[in-house]
């Protein structure tokens, strides 16, 4: 039962995900297969790697309660990201079902915009209207301006679009999105040599499941060894 409850841990599976994802990128590198495919999961591989350096970093005491804080705000806003995300889905149907870009392909473009739009701020009226600016030669010379569009029949449906996901995303979400954080982070700071503890704490736990340590043991006979991790302050506490 401990086993499979280890083989099934959330840890253990990331990590054969990433010793799988880095077997295959590695007898590509050997081999010197090189294609589209090959590096995709090499452009994953190469994430994976910093990612699991900066989890790594959690453990040191230098870097880890300033970490943790941040890894437990982010967590705690999972809701707000669902919140975020439904009107988000909202504005790209609606884009969707007015259908003023196409390209590539109807639901990236449309999703494209209002990500553009509701998450970074940036937008083109024209380029959102699905409206391009034509060149025309100016009067008396031979150089070329670019000449605004005139509206399109679905105008008043896309700045109606524009508006509410502008206001509702942009404005109100976004910013009460870095209150959330900021107050979370606030939370978590105060608990963060507590947090750091837990994490070590676990890591020992961690390590102390792992079948092949309790294969090493019985081959060297110290089956029977229990041991025994305490925690203990780098400064005790003040007796008054």
């Amino acid at each position: 039962i401990k086993f499979f409850k280890y083989l099934f841990n959330k840890e253990t599976l990331i990590d054969w995900a990433f010793l799988s994802c880095s077997a295959f990128t590695l007898h590509n590198l050997v081999w010197g297969s090189f294609g589209l495919t090959q590096n995709m999961w090499m452009a994953v591989w190469f994430v994976l790697l910093w990612m699991r350096l900066l989890y790594s970093l959690r453990l040191l005491s230098g870097v880890g309660p300033q970490l943790l804080p941040i890894s437990k705000a982010i967590q705690e806003t999972g809701v707000f990201f669902l919140v975020v995300f439904c009107f988000l889905a909202a504005g790209v149907h609606a884009y969707y079902t007015i259908g003023p870009r196409t390209e590539p392909f109807p639901l990236y473009a449309s999703t494209m915009q209002i990500f553009r739009l509701g998450i970074l701020g940036d937008f083109d009226m024209y380029d959102f209207e699905g409206q391009d600016p034509v060149m025309t030669h100016a009067d008396g010379s031979m150089t070329w301006e670019p000449q605004d569009p005139e509206p399109s029949d679905v105008y008043v449906a896309v700045h109606t679009i524009f508006y509410a996901t502008s206001i509702s995303i942009t404005i109100i979400l976004m910013n009460l999105l870095v209150g959330v954080l900021g107050s979370y982070y606030d939370v978590h700071k105060e608990t963060a040599r507590q947090a750091f503890l837990r994490e070590r704490a676990g890591m020992l736990v961690n390590f102390e499941q792992r079948p092949w340590l309790k294969l090493w043991r019985r081959c060297t006979r110290s089956r029977n060894m229990e041991v025994l991790y305490v925690l203990i302050r780098e400064e005790p506490d003040e007796v008054s």
